[in-house]
């Protein structure tokens, strides 16, 4: 939220967009805690902390796909997360989209539950059993 310095841009109905300055970690929270709808628009394959971060806050985030990373996978993530094609239109439509939803509270709320491994053995559960099919399978050809 924030850092480079951005000219702001007038959206018409006197909205504006306009880029935040760099934040201390509390009023980072606090702003994303207070944001109803975040656009946060990436030029690489991982989704980045921001919209992972604003999405746990409750905010509902509008973010455009790239590469490898699906509308299926992120919506797995977190039911906060607006995934949409890089292009002007689809953009407009994602933060409409957005603000439509924004109002339902209880979707908003359930969608800020992040869906991440919680301990280590769900993190490495599935990682180490492919492995070992893997090893096993070496031993076997062997």
């Amino acid at each position: 939220m924030g850092g480079e310095k951005v000219a702001q841009v007038g959206l018409g109905k006197r909205m504006t967009i306009q880029c935040l300055p760099w934040k201390s970690d509390d009023d980072y929270a606090q702003t994303l805690r207070a944001s109803d709808v975040v656009l946060s628009l990436r030029v690489s394959p991982h989704p980045t902390y921001p919209p992972l971060e604003a999405a746990a806050s409750g905010a509902l985030v509008v973010t455009n796909t790239y590469d490898c990373k699906s509308e299926h996978r992120l919506r797995e993530i977190s039911g906060n997360i607006l995934q949409v094609n890089p292009s002007l239109s689809a953009i407009v439509h994602g933060l409409k989209e957005a603000v439509e939803r924004s109002s339902a509270l209880k979707s908003r709320e359930e969608g800020s539950r992040i869906h991440f491994p919680k301990t280590w053995d769900d993190s490495f559960d599935r990682v180490f059993l492919r492995a070992l099919e893997m090893w096993v399978e070496c031993r076997k050809a062997t």
